[in-house]
C-alpha cells in the first residue's frame, strides 16, 4: 500500500520534520474517525447509537450526523481546510503568500466543486418554504461559514471564532516551527478566515511547544497571553474529571475556546495511556457535538508529540484517499 510506504518514508525524515508531518497525518486520521458521528448533540440519541459499539466509536459504518451525510472514511470540512493549507504551503514554497492561499481555497471549495453543489442543496433544504418538510441530513459535504464568507465576500468574517483559521495555517506552523517569525506568518494566513487572533495564537503556541519540546505542562501556560493562560489553566484543573462531562462544561459546539479546551483535555487525560492516540480520539468522539473540530487539533498534537508511529495503521487504512493525502504530506515535508 502506497500510504504505508509513505509513512515509512516520513518516519525516516529528520525527527522534527517527521513529527511535523505526523502532526498533519494525526489530524487527518482523527477527523475521518470522528466524521460519521459529527454534530450529534442529542446525548440520549448518541448514547443509543454507541450502545452498539461503545468501545470502538471510530469510523462508524453509517453516517449519523443530523446535518449532512458522507460515506465512512470521508473527512469533514475542517480537515479539508487543513489540507488546503498544506497544498497552499507547498505551492507557495513555504511563504505566507495570501494570494496563493486564496487561489487554492477558491479551487478546492469554489464554483464547480462538490462543496458548492451541496451548499446549494443545503440552502434549499433550509429555505423557509421547505424547512418544515426537511427531515434528514443533506447529501454531500458541509461547507463551513468561514469559507463561505471568504468566497462570497472576499474577506474574513471578523466575528468567526471556529477552528478553521488555525487549521488553515497549521501546515505552515509545523513545517516552519523553528523560524522566529512563524507566529506572525501564521496569524497572517489565519486572517483569511477569521478576524480574531487570540485563539489562533494560543493554539499555535501550544502546538509549537509540543513540537519543539515534546510536552505542554501546566507550567508552560505562562508562555500564553493572559486570556489564553486562564482558559488553559481551567483544562489542567479539570484533567481528572470525566471527559464527556468536561466537554459539556466547556462547550460541545464548534466555537472557541470550548473546542480547544475539549481537545486539550482529551490529549492531557490520556497522557499515560498505552494507546494514547486511540484513547484520546475515542473520548473525543464519545463526547459528541462538534467532535471533528476537537479531533483535528487533538490529532495534530498527538502526532507532534509521538510521531507517525503513534497514528494507528488500521485507522490510516480506513481514510478515503489516504494515498494521495500521504503523498501530499511527504512532498511538503521533503520540500520544507
Amino acid at each position: 500500500m502506497a500510504a504505508i510506504e509513505n509513512i515509512s518514508k516520513i518516519a525516516k525524515l529528520p525527527p522534527l520534520q517527521s513529527r511535523a508531518a505526523a502532526s498533519i497525518l494525526g489530524a487527518v486520521v482523527a477527523d475521518a474517525a470522528a466524521r460519521p458521528l459529527h454534530w450529534v448533540y442529542d446525548r440520549e440519541k448518541l448514547d443509543q447509537i454507541l450502545k452498539e459499539r461503545e468501545d470502538e466509536p471510530e469510523f462508524w459504518p453509517e453516517s449519523k450526523s443530523p446535518f449532512y451525510t458522507l460515506p465512512t472514511g470521508a473527512r469533514s470540512c475542517y480537515n479539508h481546510v487543513l489540507m488546503t493549507g498544506l497544498e497552499a504551503f507547498t505551492e507557495s514554497g513555504g511563504k505566507p503568500d495570501l494570494a496563493v492561499y486564496k487561489r487554492v481555497i477558491e479551487k478546492n471549495f469554489g464554483a464547480g466543486t462538490d462543496w458548492q453543489v451541496s451548499l446549494k442543496n443545503r440552502r434549499e433544504a433550509y429555505s423557509p418554504e421547505k424547512r418544515k418538510e426537511w427531515t434528514g441530513p443533506v447529501e454531500g459535504p458541509w461547507l463551513h461559514g468561514s469559507v463561505i464568507h471568504l468566497l462570497e465576500k472576499g474577506e474574513a468574517d471578523a466575528d468567526n471564532i471556529e477552528m478553521d483559521s488555525i487549521l488553515l495555517c497549521l501546515p505552515h506552523l509545523v513545517f516552519r516551527v523553528e523560524q522566529d517569525n512563524v507566529m506572525e506568518e501564521c496569524l497572517s494566513i489565519s486572517s483569511l478566515l477569521a478576524g480574531q487572533t487570540d485563539y489562533v495564537r494560543c493554539q499555535a503556541t501550544i502546538l509549537r511547544q509540543l513540537l519543539l519540546k515534546g510536552s505542554f505542562g501546566e507550567g508552560d501556560t505562562q508562555m500564553l497571553e493572559e486570556k489564553a493562560r486562564e482558559l488553559a489553566k481551567k483544562v489542567f484543573d479539570s484533567v481528572d474529571d470525566p471527559h464527556i462531562e468536561t466537554v459539556k462544561k466547556f462547550g460541545m459546539a464548534c466555537s472557541l475556546p470550548g473546542s480547544l479546551q475539549g481537545s486539550l483535555h482529551a490529549f492531557l487525560k490520556h497522557s499515560e495511556s498505552a494507546e494514547r492516540y486511540k484513547g484520546t480520539i475515542r473520548d473525543i468522539i464519545r463526547a459528541g457535538g462538534c467532535n471533528c473540530s476537537r479531533a483535528n487539533y487533538a490529532g495534530a498534537t498527538l502526532g507532534a508529540v509521538s510521531g507517525v508511529g503513534s497514528v494507528p495503521k488500521d485507522w490510516i487504512g480506513k481514510v478515503s484517499g489516504v494515498e494521495k493525502i500521504t503523498d501530499m504530506i511527504l512532498s511538503a515535508a521533503q520540500k520544507a
